[in-house]
């Protein structure tokens, strides 16, 4: 009898000791579980707070954007306005002699035809050969000074050619005088160089 109590003794005491270690190790799950749900909801508020930052910012730039977008698109409604009714050919041309759109719409009366995405060389110039000063000189400037500053344009520029003599479509003899300006980058280097051709066939 002795021995049996003695062993539900030991017993009893082995329990409660394996009783207070899972007690022990259950409180210290609950305070990490505690700790880790305030990180959780720390996380969280921080994110939210990221996320509705980020929205106003989204808010902040698309509004930016249109209206940089409405800006644009009514200075290109004035500039072609303007373009359009101006008594002059107005165009751009690259390092090629392509014509670059917009073209104004007096370009149509001077040569009789929409000269948007053909070659100065082929219509403006059509009535000289390839090989002749007007057309070498126009070549030579396009090649020299697109791409490049400034200054390389403004050394060769007294070579282009200012006034032109060209036959319409119905053989009659026009007059033409040509000015001619670079349109540079933000870096002052020439994209491409505008032509502006007046009849002045009357004068």
């Amino acid at each position: 009898i002795f021995g049996h109590v003695f062993e539900a003794a030991i017993l009893s005491l082995g329990l409660a000791d394996v009783i207070n270690s899972l007690r022990k190790e259950a409180n210290q799950n609950a305070k990490f579980l505690s700790q880790a749900n305030q990180d959780l909801n720390t996380m969280y508020l921080k994110v939210e707070k990221a996320n509705e930052e980020l929205e106003d910012k989204v808010k902040e730039r698309t509004k930016e954007v249109v209206e940089a977008k409405d800006k644009a698109e009514e200075s290109e409604k004035n500039i072609s306005g303007l373009l359009h009714n101006m008594k002059q050919s107005v165009f751009s041309v690259d390092n090629q002699g392509l014509i670059i759109p917009p073209v104004s719409d007096y370009s149509y009366q001077i040569f009789g035809e929409n000269l948007g995405g053909q070659s100065v060389f082929k219509t403006i110039l059509k009535d000289f050969d390839e090989k002749s000063e007007v057309s070498s000189k126009l070549n030579f400037v396009l090649g020299m000074s697109i791409g490049r500053d400034l200054f390389q344009y403004e050394v060769i520029e007294d070579s282009l050619p200012t006034q032109l003599s060209i036959l319409d479509k119905d053989k009659n003899e026009k007059q033409l005088k040509i000015n001619y300006a670079p349109i540079l980058d933000k870096e002052e280097v020439i994209q491409k160089i505008m032509l502006v051709i007046e009849d002045i066939t009357e004068l």
